[in-house]
């Protein structure tokens, strides 16, 4: 059967959408609410306004049958970065190899820049992967050694790269030390002294964490670098949790390598991340999926991974626009409050046992709480069928809990109801 073919007004829309695109117009316009302005005073004060968190808290679809607490692993988007990929989207299906590949594709240099910027990098060191698990996976595995070589890490180190590591042991010959640490950990120099202790005249690299997925521990990453550094060691930084939970740059960490996934706390769509890499050390990694030659000194041959949407990607830049609004350092204080918040209510309590430290500097958001006698995946369980609340359990040959983190959309009501069904389950345990 023959198609019917466009009405002439909205083939001419189409036509005319494409001709603005391509001059740099978007192809569609959405109203989206704008956050409230944000109140004046201190990151502290503002860190406590209610009234303001609440009006933020309007700016996301949630579902009001659940509290979710498990934002760290994915985080929603606001609804402005959801509209915003839902239109680049619809345009990319309008003529996919016109509309994705020559319309919009090009916009993902622009999210590069921004992108660069926020952190405090080079446009050309900035990588767009789907997730920290590629990002960093690019240059573990990326990462000439030979064999007996080795890499050293710690044994809360995420799992996927540790997968890595032995992976690289079974099949290059390389030796891979992991060492502990204090469970939570709070002296710079009894971390750093493990460190050095573990490195031997075969270590060729240091794989740490930003933050720590299992229990929120904050490492000192300058003092890491500096150590590895000085034994002219590569220092491979784990950055999932940090870009975007707190506020600093790239010159505070003085890393070469820093991969992170931008839908942990960016709030940027999900299968979106960042791997940076210092320019004057592209070459030294293969990527994942190779690439042509010419790319070797090119940060841009880490996303040779054939077609892949850009919607996501393009979105990047409202959920960089949201969280510039909020304010890196206000969105902090504001984590840093609700976590206090919950934890104080529940400090003394002698079921209850913290993984995760509170003193500045050594930890955030993300929390992992132990209720003393009850399996942790049964405590998730429990939280999940009794009071619709969303955690991770944590389950790790050295401590075990749940895992608790909250977000800017999370409310004081919804942190009283984790702590009543905490104490209810500590006292049943």
């Amino acid at each position: 059967m023959r198609s019917n073919p466009l009405p002439r007004r909205q083939f001419l829309q189409m036509a005319g959408g494409l001709a603005a695109a391509a001059a740099g117009t978007p192809l569609w316009v959405r109203p989206v609410a704008a956050l409230p302005a944000r109140p004046i005073g201190t990151p502290r004060d503002v860190a406590r306004d209610e009234a303001y968190w609440g009006e933020v808290r309007r700016a996301y679809r949630l579902d009001p049958g659940w509290i979710n607490l498990d934002s760290g692993a994915v985080n929603p988007s606001p609804q402005r970065v959801m509209e915003a990929q839902q239109g680049h989207l619809d345009v990319s299906n309008l003529a996919p190899t016109w509309t994705m590949n020559r319309v919009l594709a090009p916009g993902r240099e622009e999210v590069r820049r921004r992108l660069a910027a926020s952190f405090g990098a080079h446009p050309e060191e900035i990588a767009l992967c789907r997730n920290t698990t590629e990002a960093m996976q690019n240059v573990i595995m990326g990462l000439p050694l030979s064999p007996g070589d080795e890499v050293v890490t710690t044994t809360q180190d995420f799992w996927r790269f540790l997968d890595a590591l032995r992976q690289r042991e079974e099949r290059d010959g390389i030796r891979v030390h992991t060492l502990s640490l204090p469970i939570p950990a709070e002296d710079e120099a009894e971390i750093v002294a493990r460190f050095a202790e573990a490195i031997t005249p075969r270590t060729r690299a240091l794989l740490i964490c930003h933050v720590m997925n299992l229990s929120g521990q904050v490492m000192p990453v300058r003092a890491l670098v500096e150590l590895g550094v000085s034994r002219g060691l590569e220092v491979l930084v784990d950055g999932a949790h940090g870009f975007g939970q707190f506020d600093f740059r790239l010159e505070d960490l003085g890393c070469e390598v820093y991969g992170t996934s931008l839908h942990k706390w960016l709030g940027a769509p999900m299968g979106t991340g960042m791997l940076y890499v210092r320019r004057d050390r592209i070459p030294d990694f293969y990527p994942l999926f190779p690439a042509a030659a010419d790319l070797r000194d090119d940060i841009r041959k880490f996303e040779s991974l054939g077609t892949i949407p850009v919607a996501g990607h393009l979105a990047i830049a409202e959920a960089l626009d949201f969280w510039m609004a909020l304010g890196p350092s206000v969105k902090e204080a504001r984590l840093l409050h609700l976590r206090d918040y919950w934890m104080d209510a529940l400090e003394g309590h002698p079921r209850i046992r913290w993984h995760t430290s509170r003193k500045p500097g050594w930890g955030g958001a993300l929390v992992t709480v132990e209720v003393v006698g009850m399996d942790a995946r049964v405590l998730q369980e429990r939280l999940l069928e009794q009071d619709r609340i969303l955690v991770r359990a944590i389950r790790h040959a050295e401590f075990q809990g749940v895992r608790v983190t909250p977000n800017v959309f999370t409310s004081p009501a919804e942190l009283d109801r984790l702590v009543a069904a905490l104490g209810r389950e500590a006292e049943r345990a």
